[in-house]
């Protein structure tokens, strides 16, 4: 399943500087309690002042949570939790940054629609996995497995 992740077979070291930003849905789509978007890119703690909105609370270059109100619709608020993990110490080698919010899907379908409008790009399907390989966070074989576990259809596969 090597290519149903998106994964070339480059060695660690040849990951690209400066990663664009990507976000995705971490938690299944549809109605929740909460929704976690994962952002992911070099820098992304530092550039993510400019996606929030304005009168957000600050964001420390360093592991941390922070809870904010992110306006989502005309005068509509959520409560919005951030967690920050600066790289390289993450899951992906990048600074990544996790916002978490209420789980309805206009809330979702609006914040990732302000993300997409600032400029973080939607993450295709693989590329936290691939990010994480080629960063040298996991192994091909790890790759391999995330992909055959999203790709299962049974619980034999």
């Amino acid at each position: 399943m090597f290519g149903s992740v998106g994964l070339s077979r480059r060695h660690p070291s040849a990951v690209q500087p400066n990663s664009h930003p990507i976000v995705g849905l971490a938690t299944g789509g549809g109605p929740a309690e909460r929704a976690v978007l994962r952002i992911t890119g070099q820098g992304a703690i530092a550039s993510a002042k400019e996606w929030f909105p304005i009168g957000f609370p600050s964001l420390p270059n360093k592991r941390e949570i922070i809870t904010g109100e992110w306006e989502w619709a005309n005068s509509s608020s959520v409560e919005v939790q951030v967690l920050l993990f600066p790289g390289p110490d993450s899951a992906t080698g990048e600074d990544v940054v996790e916002l978490h919010c209420p789980g309805s899907p206009p809330v979702v379908d609006a914040l990732l629609e302000q993300l997409h409008a600032a400029g973080v790009s939607p993450a295709p399907p693989g590329e936290f996995t691939r990010r994480a390989f080629l960063n040298g966070k996991i192994d091909l074989t790890q790759a391999e497995a995330v992909g055959d576990l999203v790709g299962a259809e049974t619980a034999d596969e």
